[in-house]
């Protein structure tokens, strides 16, 4: 580019400018924005939130504390979504109704897949304890899984003579009126959490212990060696005809509770008889129908008056089981004694029996009234759930 200059018409010449010219290129970026201010994308769908549950029932086969009879348990896999969801037993695949075994031998199947509601059915004949299942919730673009547990129910066989049975002095009470610790002990597990049921063959304390929970196996007048090999008829209370072992094998039992020993008039202090006892219970447990059994043997109550005997018999049976099992041996998958079931010194008071928790007979009192039998089902309630409570008794968080 140039321009010439003139003066008065008079050309003087011209100066060149160069200009040089740059183009730049821009670039324009459209940023896109969602509703709701910020972030690429869309929306994130959340995945269904999962409450896992827990929940107790009776073994199949078995009748519940009301008298109806176990076949299955119901109940609901809970989450919520703000969207509808549906419920799966395959954690891979969507509404899987089953039936599907569960971890412990049971099986489970969904009723319903948008609502969650199953039923459960516990294994026949055990094993008892906690059983488990996996599921899966899903909403239109996501699924949560998680695990619901059951607590099928331990069973509990209360062992003995008639401190067991309930009786307790003269005249005695009425076999419908007859719950000893058994009613107290209940009560006790409930309130912390733990459901059980009571096994046995005879029965007694119906006026206040529902259908399944009165059932025990406490024969009156028997020793501890008709508990080991059966043969006592002398009560009509309950003839123990067969040991434990055939007991066992009538009645499985997780727990056996044994107080044995008040028997005959003067009290045996050997503890050959309680050995032979957990002997038999460790060789059911190894046969065809047994289980993993614990036995917890309680150091037995005094007399009122004291008897010397007695206490001899306790820290023999205490000794006799701290050595353990001879070669060759079977005994229970755990045995609790000593003085985490010490029935005789928490019956104690000021040195003695206390006699308050004896009835008012005349002669010597060898039962518990009521009140002692409530201290009783105390003693064996806090072995049950303390540091060395059986792995079977579980409660839901």
């Amino acid at each position: 580019m140039s321009f010439q200059w003139s003066w008065r018409r008079s050309r003087i010449g011209f100066t060149l400018v160069k200009y040089l010219i740059t183009l730049v290129s821009l670039s324009v970026i459209l940023i896109g924005c969602s509703g709701g201010g910020g972030g690429g994308g869309a929306a994130v769908n959340p995945a269904p939130v999962i409450t896992a549950g827990c929940s107790t029932t009776f073994e199949a086969g078995d009748y519940d504390p009301g008298g109806f009879f176990i076949g299955v348990h119901t109940g609901t896999l809970t989450a919520t979504d703000s969207d509808p969801i549906s419920f799966s037993l395959d954690v891979a695949n969507p509404m899987v109704a089953g039936p599907m075994p569960t971890a412990n031998g049971g099986s489970v199947m969904l009723t319903d897949v948008t609502t969650g509601a199953f039923t459960y059915t516990p294994p026949a004949g055990g094993p008892r304890g906690t059983d488990s299942f996996p599921f899966r919730v899903d909403d239109p673009t996501s699924f949560s899984t998680d695990t619901q547990t059951v607590i099928v129910n331990p069973k509990i066989m209360p062992l003995g003579d008639s401190i067991t049975q309930g009786v307790d002095g003269f005249p005695p009470v009425v076999q419908a009126d007859r719950i000893a610790y058994r009613l107290e002990l209940l009560n006790q597990l409930n309130t912390a959490g733990f459901f059980i049921q009571y096994v046995g063959e005879l029965t007694s304390g119906i006026n206040f212990l529902t259908a399944a929970q009165f059932l025990h196996n406490g024969y009156g007048a028997c020793e501890d060696q008709h508990i080991a090999f059966g043969g006592c008829n002398a009560s009509a209370d309950g003839m123990l005809l067969d040991g434990i072992f055939a007991e066992l094998d009538a009645n499985p039992a997780d727990i056996v509770l044994l107080h044995i020993g008040t028997n005959p008039a003067m009290v045996d202090t050997s503890a050959a008889d309680t050995r032979t006892i957990l002997t038999e219970i460790g060789r059911w447990e190894d046969s065809m129908n047994g289980n993993p059994v614990t036995v917890l043997v309680a150091r037995i109550i005094d007399r009122l008056p004291a008897d010397p005997a007695v206490a001899t018999r306790n820290a023999n049976v205490d000794a006799m089981i701290a050595a353990g099992p001879m070669m060759g041996e079977p005994w229970p998958d755990q045995v609790i004694f000593g003085a985490d079931v010490d029935m005789f010194n928490a019956l104690y008071s000021g040195g003695m029996p206390d006699p308050a928790l004896y009835p008012m007979v005349v002669g010597t009192a060898i039962h518990p009234n009521q009140d002692g039998h409530d201290v009783m089902g105390g003693v064996w309630a806090t072995a049950l759930t303390g540091p060395s409570k059986p792995a079977i008794l579980q409660a839901c968080p």
